[in-house]
């Protein structure tokens, strides 16, 4: 069964003279993952309290499955949300912290213990958790308690604000895997908030990219990242060198984008546009390395796979050419930066 489609009309919102949402019209399909992805401020995270019900926009409707529900109280929404802080009581066990929610909706008894255990097990926790505090827990694992607590009431929609941030690398990883592997199981409409791009790439569907207020650009991840719509979407969703556009072998003015692994070193053909430079920083990232070449003054950033590179005998201060195809060079109309 599908789940809810949730969406945003015109939706407006200001804290006192500052406006942290300016029309924003939006669609998170029902059962699947919309990733509000936006730095510090964007509006991201007010955009999520607004689907919550814990704010109410200045101006604009929110709709659940068509249905108004901008002025609906949070407790009557069915909606399931983590926070950043998780918001988890410490001096409740891991069973309590996730029943919580069914005891204020009046469930108890059986029916409490099987949605209880049936959740935990979803999200990995096995009974030996069930009577910890969650102070005694890791990270990790207070973050799956977070997620159980959310869907433990079986809500239509499921809403998490930044709910990995503080959690290392590998660790976030695994987690990743575990929401989409959740959500794709019971099909929940869930809207994600991330700053973070490879976080966003990992576990959205739909990607809308948030900029002061506005929604920029929406679309798959493939999608954003191989036709963004300007110059802050190619900077901030992926990396890109920003160059002038005859300098990346354009006839005509203004800037341009283009992919770090879109740059070819030392190419043998099949490129549009050769230049010779000097390799100034090297940096080893595991499957591929980072260079940084200067071209005519010009700094330009590539990366390279590791096994290429180890064929190629560069190292800091080597005479390299560069070059690319003008089909990977994405240019914008002026005046989107």
């Amino acid at each position: 069964m599908a789940g809810v489609e949730v969406r945003f009309e015109d939706v407006w919102k200001s804290y006192e003279a500052v406006i942290a949402l300016r029309g924003v019209t939006l669609t998170a399909p029902g059962g699947r993952i919309t990733v509000l992805l936006g730095q510090s401020g964007c509006g991201k995270t007010t955009l999520l309290k607004i689907a919550a019900g814990l704010l109410e926009p200045d101006r604009g409707r929110v709709y659940f499955n068509g249905v108004d529900y901008t002025r609906v109280p949070a407790e009557r929404r069915d909606v399931g949300m983590v926070f950043q802080d998780l918001a988890l009581f410490p001096h409740m066990s891991v069973f309590e912290n996730v029943a919580f929610g069914l005891r204020v909706r009046g469930v108890r008894g059986l029916e409490l213990e099987r949605r209880v255990r049936e959740v935990l097990d979803l999200v990995g926790l096995d009974r030996s958790f069930y009577n910890r505090r969650v102070t005694e827990l890791s990270g990790g694992q207070q973050q799956r308690v977070a997620l159980a607590r959310a869907l433990v009431i079986e809500p239509k929609v499921l809403l998490l604000d930044e709910p990995l941030a503080h959690l290392d690398y590998k660790v976030k990883q695994r987690l990743l895997e575990e929401v989409r592997r959740i959500q794709r199981s019971l099909r929940i409409t869930t809207i994600y908030v991330t700053h973070d791009q490879l976080e966003a790439m990992a576990v959205g569907d739909v990607i809308a990219v948030m900029r002061d207020g506005y929604v920029v650009q929406v679309g798959t991840p493939r999608e954003v990242y191989e036709n963004p719509r300007d110059l802050y979407v190619a900077s901030f969703f992926g990396d890109a060198n920003i160059l002038d556009s005859r300098f990346a072998g354009l006839n005509s003015d203004g800037l341009v984008a283009l992919r770090f692994e879109d740059v070819i070193l030392n190419p043998n053909g099949d490129v549009d546009v050769v230049y010779e430079g000097v390799v100034e920083d090297i940096v080893f990232q595991g499957a591929f390395v980072s260079l940084e070449v200067n071209v005519n003054n010009r700094s330009l950033k590539l990366l390279v796979p590791r096994r290429e590179f180890a064929k190629q005998g560069v190292s800091l201060g080597s005479r390299v050419r560069v070059g690319w195809k003008l089909s990977e060079v994405r240019g914008f109309n002026s005046g989107t930066t």
